[in-house]
């Protein structure tokens, strides 16, 4: 079946362009292989009949080099590969947050007095306490955009440099997830609550056992009630990785002459993060995990990164995208981190 010479309508999805004939509705799909396509005159364009745009069949940047769809297809194989590097980099911290979803500059969270003693007894006219806010107490997050920019030039595209677009795409993948997890890893080292029974707090059973203890007993500053929380979250580098493992996996005490019963075994979950080996190798975390009181993060671009992309061949505004023949790829997220209360989260002082 070929396509005659008529008046037909044509339009784009993506990087494929869509046929309508009197007849039928085709996806122009260049440089397909002939199994189960029509092929239109020669020299020119196969053509699928197909549902959806995700029928037709991927092919990689090398096979896509040859045709003249090369441009669509490296936009979309660029997004994809970026999005994969930016998928692959590990992120520890982010799931020790509570994620909230932001559509402001700003949010401001208000601490609340929720520490206040209420009367056993309440007559008609005998008034009930107020749990309200303090204003002292209020944290302001701003939300910001994280992001960068590649420049492939068009000798990359020409030569057929697929290797190169792949590297680039990787880096700028990586980079945007890298910078989050340094954020949320400054927000942790500054934050939280310095517990200190001595000048150092090495990681041992003892003083675990002390900061345990010291995170149960805090109270409420104004009603100086105790607050009864546990920590159910362990935090350290990488270099404290086997120090925490053989505290809190071992059926009983490390290194003790009758092989006590070790008290510290499951009572919390252990997260290693090699980032913060660049703060300190000996400084480690407990706190609540997940706690809306605790570190916050406000999702506003997400959860991937939105990606640009500015040619010389669609938009001719920027001279030096026109003069020197270079594609743009941007990708950003946009998110604000900090800390509501850091009595939820304490750090050794090492």
């Amino acid at each position: 079946m070929k396509v005659k010479d008529r008046n037909v309508k044509e339009w784009k999805e993506g990087n494929v362009t869509v046929v309508e004939t009197p007849d039928n509705t085709f996806k122009v799909y260049q440089g397909a292989p002939e199994k189960d396509v029509y092929q239109a005159k020669r020299g020119e364009s196969f053509l699928e009949q197909v549902d959806t745009i995700d029928s037709l069949k991927h092919r990689t940047l090398k096979e896509a080099a040859t045709t003249s769809e090369f441009p669509d297809q490296l936009r979309e194989d660029f997004k994809v590969i970026l999005l994969s590097a930016f998928q692959d980099v590990s992120d520890v911290l982010l799931p020790l947050c509570f994620q909230v979803q932001s559509n402001k500059e700003t949010e401001t969270y208000a601490g609340i007095n929720k520490m206040k003693k209420t009367p056993g007894t309440v007559r008609e006219d005998s008034p009930y306490f107020t749990l309200g806010t303090t204003a002292k107490d209020q944290v302001t997050i701003k939300n910001e955009k994280h992001g960068g920019i590649v420049e492939v030039t068009e000798d990359i595209i020409r030569y057929d440099k697929s290797n190169e677009i792949a590297r680039l795409a990787t880096e700028l993948g990586e980079s945007v997830k890298y910078e989050r997890y340094s954020l949320i890893r400054d927000a942790f080292a500054l934050n939280a609550n310095t517990t200190a029974q001595s000048a150092t707090v090495t990681l041992t059973a003892t003083n675990l056992e002390n900061m345990l203890t010291t995170f149960q007993m805090q109270s409420d500053t104004a009603s100086s009630k105790i607050f009864q929380w546990n920590a159910n979250t362990i935090l350290v580098p990488a270099a404290l990785q086997w120090t925490a493992r053989r505290l809190l996996e071992s059926a009983g005490i490390p290194g003790s002459a009758n092989n006590d019963i070790n008290v510290l075994k499951g009572i919390m979950n252990l997260v290693v993060c090699p980032l913060l080996d660049t703060k300190s190798t000996t400084r480690f975390y407990i706190g609540q995990a997940r706690n809306p009181n605790a570190f916050v993060y406000q999702n506003v671009i997400g959860p991937n990164p939105e990606t640009f992309t500015q040619e010389a061949s669609k938009n001719q505004v920027s001279d030096d995208v026109f003069y020197y023949d270079l594609i743009r790829y941007k990708a950003r997220l946009c998110y604000g981190i900090d800390t509501i209360d850091i009595r939820y989260w304490h750090r050794s002082t090492t």
